[in-house]
């Protein structure tokens, strides 16, 4: 029993039987919410035959990043409006498309960029992102840098989502990485670190920690 108890310590889990006595077998680790919503994000990314299952994922990924949402997509609209929950001064708008592929990947011929500026223009939003599973391909790239567009991989999601979990961020922290075109780079947030952003919510006692961890996420 001793021994149990000792190894339980150490994140050891062990079943109990109909007797009440302790086995041996190691219980699987239990999938936190946010486990599942980045599995629900890889997995309505390559599911294009619904797009709206990445659009509904998408808005609940911003909203556990501090953003209020709304799911809006149908013809001629944005997919999800995202507002950032500051003072007005601060605040800002973002329209965001989602694009599910196949393929993973999202390329330039699938994204109308002159349509992505009529939605910002349409709310009044600060700024466009698009999301898919990977943006890789150079012309894609070139042509968000060209119209003010930031691209979110998947991947960059997954990490931010799990930022979220250990040092709680608001989403005016997160303005940085719309105010930079292209594919996103999470290691702009090590501005944060530094003390570099105004009206950063990071206390500095928490900056070194932070900073840690944005330079693992940029690797």
């Amino acid at each position: 029993e001793h021994c149990y108890s000792f190894l339980s310590g150490y994140g050891f889990n062990f079943a109990v039987d109909s007797l009440g006595k302790q086995g041996t077998g190691l219980e699987q680790p239990v999938a936190t919410d946010v486990d599942k919503l980045i599995g629900e994000l890889w997995d309505a990314s390559r599911d294009s035959g619904h797009p709206d299952r990445l659009e509904r994922a998408v808005e609940r990924c911003f909203s556990r990043l501090g953003f209020r949402t709304t799911l809006l997509g149908g013809s001629g609209d944005t997919d999800v409006l995202a507002v950032a929950n500051a003072a007005s001064r601060f605040s800002y708008s973002v329209v965001i498309d989602a694009k599910s592929t196949s393929n993973g990947g999202v390329s330039a011929s699938q994204v109308d960029f002159d349509t992505l500026e009529l939605h910002r223009r349409k709310h009044n939003a600060t700024f466009i992102a698009v999301v898919g599973s990977s943006f890789s391909e150079k012309r894609i790239c070139d042509r968000a840098k060209e119209h003010d567009v930031a691209l979110f991989g998947i991947s960059e999601l997954e990490k931010l989502l799990k930022l979220q979990e250990e040092i709680p961020l608001v989403s005016q922290d997160y303005k940085i990485l719309f105010e930079y075109s292209g594919s996103i780079d999470l290691g702009l947030l090590e501005l944060l670190a530094l003390g570099e952003r105004p009206n950063c919510s990071i206390w500095c006692s928490g900056r070194c920690f932070l900073k840690t961890k944005i330079k693992n996420l940029a690797v």
